[in-house]
C-alpha cells in the first residue's frame, strides 16, 4: 500500500487546456441533441393529440354503427318501414289525408 502512495506522489498530473475546436464541437453536439429532443417531444405531443381525435371519431363511428345495425335488424318490421317511408321519403299510407302541411 505504501508503494502505491509513493507511486502516486511521483506521478505528476498535468492539466491541459481544452482546445477551442473541441469546445466548439462539444457545444454543437449538446445544442444539436437538445434541439433533436425538443423536436421529438413536439412530434410525440402532436401524435398524442391526433390519437385522441381519432379515438373520439372511432367512438362516434362505433355508436353510429350500433344504431345502423339495430336499424338493419328492424328493417323487416312494418312499423320501421312506415317510419322510414314517412321520415326519409315523405310518404304516407294510401288514403291518408294531410291537412295544413306547407313546404
Amino acid at each position: 500500500m505504501n508503494n502505491l502512495f509513493r507511486l502516486l506522489r511521483q506521478v505528476k498530473l498535468q492539466h491541459r487546456r481544452t482546445p477551442p475546436l473541441t469546445k466548439a464541437i462539444v457545444t454543437a453536439a449538446i445544442v444539436l441533441s437538445t434541439v433533436t429532443l425538443i423536436a421529438i417531444r413536439l412530434c410525440q405531443w402532436e401524435a398524442q393529440t391526433k390519437l385522441g381525435i381519432l379515438q373520439e371519431q372511432a367512438a362516434a363511428l362505433s355508436e353510429e354503427n350500433t344504431a345502423l345495425s339495430e336499424r338493419i335488424e328492424n328493417i323487416n318490421n312494418l312499423d320501421s318501414i312506415r317510419q322510414i317511408a314517412d321520415e326519409e321519403l315523405g310518404l304516407v299510407d294510401p288514403g291518408t289525408v294531410i291537412i295544413g302541411q306547407s313546404e
